[in-house]
């Protein structure tokens, strides 16, 4: 349904925060499913399908949990970002990105990893670390954000780019 009148710019915003909210709910339970799959029993007996180096393996299996909560961050992290580039703040998004990411969880990773000896644990904590500190951030923007003004906003600038006409309540179209 394509709808043109007056109550579209309320109706972006209602249908934008619902949309965010499915879409989040998606994905993490999306990312939980994964999750469980690496925590169960079969942790223990999956590295053995990709090597037959019992060093290896016991790696994989004490990366394993850490992995899994990778997923499950990973999940949330990109549709607070889409959404937010999709309401037109790229270079906010970017400062976000560089300031939690390349500022903070890579060198909290390098201080896990080399200066209090996890190594690569501390590495992967640090950058996720810095993944966690920009969801935060993200959903923050997101929560924070007049989804009314937006929408308004969006409207004004369809019309100042000749998106048309005068809309009004008669010329709902249907397709």
């Amino acid at each position: 349904m394509v709808l043109y009148g007056t109550d579209f710019v309320r109706w972006i915003s209602q249908e934008c925060r619902s949309f965010c909210r499915r879409l989040l709910y998606l994905h993490e339970y999306i990312g939980l499913d994964h999750h469980g799959v690496f925590w169960d029993e079969r942790r223990c007996k999956y590295p053995a399908l990709f090597t037959n180096d019992t060093e290896v393996a016991e790696l994989v299996k004490d990366l394993t949990p850490l992995l899994a909560l990778c997923v499950v961050i990973n999940n949330v992290q990109p549709v607070l970002s889409g959404v937010a580039i999709g309401a037109g703040w790229q270079a906010a998004v970017a400062y976000v990105n560089i300031a939690c990411y390349y500022l903070f969880g890579i060198p909290v990773g390098l201080i896990l990893g080399y200066k209090v000896d996890l190594g690569v644990k501390g590495i992967w904590c640090g950058m996720m670390s810095g993944t966690i500190l920009q969801t935060c951030v993200l959903l923050l923007m997101v929560y924070k954000t007049n989804w009314n003004k937006e929408a308004s906003l969006a409207e004004d600038r369809i019309r100042s780019w000749g998106g048309g006409q005068q809309v009004t309540q008669t010329n709902i179209v249907e397709t």
